[in-house]
């Protein structure tokens, strides 16, 4: 994927201003938060007039900023020009989750070790908000609390990694609305994870921890999946959770 550095310098000169780099960056993620939120319907044609009058940027910025997001595989171009919100899906769900069951147990195993102490209070900050946030079922709130949370907990395993992460995390929130809104079982579900694999981690026992949050990933993924389509066979789900864990998956 080009970054959004990569496509500005690819810019003519004379439209390198830090107005366009502005105006860029703004449609970029105000668009890409509406898409990740769901205040677009997946699936849905969006004009690129009536976004330019929403975001209140020209279309220059915008077309860009469309771009980076149709590499990212949140917009698709169609044949006719139109661009349309990417749909969701059961396949495109399990291969998210496939993702980072493989890739954030690796990345919290190098990072837990190298928490901090501050980091561990703002850790259980975190958790407090979200048991707050848990009760009033006040999502957007409970979103940003839970995404720093994760991040924390691998902010040590590099910036690679990090920003991996990152992008995953929020490809797969719009999934992970989904799951959150079925009810007060699937928060407090998660809250319990949240605070065992925390509590692995403040233990020394990063392995421990590693594992509790892959059976984190394949529970969650593992109940949308259940909810959405009881036929669907998990295969990548349990072949990713069975490389992690090292023994047959549940």
């Amino acid at each position: 994927m080009l970054s959004r550095e990569k496509i500005l310098s690819q810019q003519p000169a004379n439209q390198k201003t830090d107005s366009n780099q502005s105006n860029l960056e703004a449609a970029y993620q105000r668009l890409r938060g509406a898409i990740i939120r769901q205040e677009y319907k997946p699936g849905a044609i969006i004009s690129q007039v009536r976004l330019a009058n929403q975001l209140g940027v020209s279309r220059t910025p915008l077309r860009e900023a469309m771009r980076l997001l149709e590499r990212e595989g949140l917009l698709v171009a169609e044949h006719n020009r139109r661009v349309r919100i990417a749909d969701m899906s059961i396949t495109d769900m399990e291969e998210l989750y496939a993702l980072r069951l493989s890739i954030e147990p690796v990345a919290l195993r190098v990072s837990a070790p190298l928490l901090t102490s501050n980091e561990y209070g703002r850790l259980h900050q975190l958790l407090n908000e979200m048991d707050i946030l848990m009760r009033r079922e006040d999502v957007d709130e409970w979103e940003k609390a839970h995404r720093e949370f994760h991040l924390l907990l691998v902010s040590h395993a590099g910036n690679r990694s990090v920003k991996l992460i990152s992008d995953l995390s929020d490809h797969a929130e719009r999934y992970r609305r989904r799951f959150i809104s079925q009810g007060a079982t699937r928060w407090s579900a998660s809250a319990d994870d949240h605070k065992t694999i925390l509590s692995h981690c403040e233990k020394g026992d990063a392995a421990a921890a590693a594992v509790s949050l892959a059976h984190h990933y394949a529970r969650t993924s593992l109940s949308l999946l259940l909810a959405h389509d009881p036929t669907h066979e998990p295969t990548t789900i349990r072949s990713a959770l069975r490389m992690v864990i090292g023994e047959p998956a549940p």
